[in-house]
C-alpha cells in the first residue's frame, strides 16, 4: 500500500530526487544484513499502528541496537545519520504492502518539530 503526504491523494513512489543521491552514496556503507535488521526494527514500529515521529525512533544515542550502522555509514556525523535514517524510514513506509501511511514534514524554519511524523490510515 502506498505512502501519502498529509492532504495528498498522490502516492509517493520513490525518494525525492534531491535526496536520492545522498541515500545512494551512503547506503553501500550499510551491509545488507544490517540493513535488513534496520528494516525489521522499523517494520515493527509501523506494525504498532500508532503515529510516531522519525526523530524519536533511534533514541538519544546511535550506539548499539539496529540503527548503529547508519551512524557508521555517515562517518560518525549525527546530522547526516539523522538524514539517512529519515530516508530509510521513508523507504520502509513506502514499501509496506499491507497498510497505508501518511506523513507530515514540518516547515524546518517555523516548526519546532524535527523529523517526519507518520500516521496510519
Amino acid at each position: 500500500m502506498p505512502l501519502f503526504a498529509v492532504g495528498s491523494t498522490t502516492p509517493i513512489t520513490e525518494l525525492p530526487l534531491k535526496r536520492r543521491k545522498f541515500f545512494n552514496d551512503r547506503r553501500p556503507g550499510i551491509s545488507d544484513a544490517d540493513y535488513a535488521k534496520i528494516e525489521e526494527a522499523l517494520n515493527a514500529k509501523f506494525d504498532e499502528q500508532k503515529p510516531f515521529n522519525s526523530s524519536h525512533v533511534p533514541g538519544e544515542t546511535w550506539v548499539g541496537g539496529p540503527y548503529a550502522p547508519i551512524l557508521a555509514a555517515c562517518n560518525g556525523n549525527e546530522i547526516y545519520a539523522g538524514f539517512l535514517f529519515g530516508l530509510i524510514v521513508w523507504e520502509v513506509a513506502r514499501n509496506r504492502n499491507h497498510d497505508t501511511w501518511h506523513f507530515y514534514k514540518p516547515d524546518a524554519e517555523g516548526d519546532d518539530i524535527k523529523g517526519t511524523t507518520y500516521f496510519p490510515n
